[in-house]
């Protein structure tokens, strides 16, 4: 049965050359895997690759490249995330095999699927819950559904591709009202939602002297301890991107072991998801409707008086 894959764009920034060149493709600093046709040949050719990977690591992203080459069949659905966070672009896998192209300068991965992309678009907003929370996995290629007619028959899928940048009426609300509020209160929200989240002791730094940490916490990783999360909240409108320089300071203030997270009302620059990716791994990027989604899933455990300030709700779908 014909299944439903994630592939990423570099975070949507590769999404046009997908579009024109009628593929999909994945990077992971790979040359031509057309030959390995079975998970052991993946990782065989990913350790001469990157000797001394961390074991797990490698073995991880092993998977997902044996799966874009090897699992994927003609007739599958590739999905793609795109800049505009509520938009997703897709398509229909047209060939059983891969494909290799000597990577330049206009794109620089060569493992590649050929796809006939579609010129309509899925809403996220408007995917079933459990769909939308697959979606949140950080990995380049993973499964979205076992079913394509399944998937094909939903109502978000075959929707304009220019929608909204918060294409649900409550994230355009949400943030819509933290702008009428100070910057303190969207230090004091982010500490909140990460607390309504799972994490623990929150810190709220942010003022001068803050070396880009507005927002310090704690995440409980089973078995390994606590991980340290810091904060950098651009509370900036429509208009005004995340650049690059936000990123690199963040990441520089980072302590040994610490992750960083980026969260802005706006969003991120074209190439700032892509080079993040590449050069940042360390620090995850939320941009405003991811935000506004995270609060809405949210709402009951964040305090009241948040609530009052922001709410309620409306626009329901």
């Amino acid at each position: 049965m014909p299944r439903v894959w994630v592939v990423r764009a570099g975070g949507g920034s590769l999404v046009d050359e997908f579009l024109k060149g009628e593929f999909a493709s994945i990077g992971f600093d790979m040359g031509d895997l057309t030959d390995a046709k079975t998970l052991e040949d993946v990782r065989r050719a990913f350790d001469q690759q990157h000797p001394g990977k961390f074991p797990p690591a490698a073995g991880n992203i092993s998977g997902q490249i044996h799966s874009f080459l090897n699992e994927m069949d003609i007739g599958d659905i590739v999905v793609t995330p795109t800049l505009n966070s509520g938009v997703l672009r897709y398509g229909e896998i047209r060939e059983s095999e891969p494909y290799f192209e000597e990577p330049d300068e206009r794109h620089r991965h060569g493992n590649r699927r050929r796809v006939d992309w579609h010129d309509d678009c899925i809403l996220r907003s408007r995917l079933p819950e459990e769909e939308r929370k697959i979606l949140k996995d950080r990995r380049t290629i993973f499964l979205l559904s076992h079913s394509r007619e399944t998937f094909l028959a939903l109502p978000s899928v075959g929707q304009p591709c220019d929608t909204p940048f918060a294409s649900d009426p409550r994230q355009a609300k949400l943030l819509a009202n933290i702008h009428t509020k100070n910057p303190g209160f969207f230090e004091l929200l982010i500490a909140e939602l990460l607390k309504a989240m799972g994490c623990v002791d929150l810190d709220v730094r942010g003022g001068p002297g803050d070396q880009g940490i507005d927002v310090a916490a704690y995440v409980q990783v089973p078995f390994a301890g606590n991980v340290e999360i810091h904060v950098q909240a651009k509370r900036y409108k429509p208009g005004r991107d995340v650049d690059m320089r936000v990123v690199n300071r963040l990441k520089s203030g980072l302590s040994d072991g610490a992750r960083g997270l980026v969260i802005t009302t706006s969003d991120f620059k074209p190439n700032v998801r892509a080079r993040a990716a590449r050069d940042a791994e360390e620090v995850s990027l939320v941009n405003g409707p991811e935000l506004a989604e995270q609060l809405i899933e949210n709402w009951d455990k964040i305090p009241e008086y948040f609530r009052d300030q922001l709410g309620p709700l409306s626009g329901q779908q």
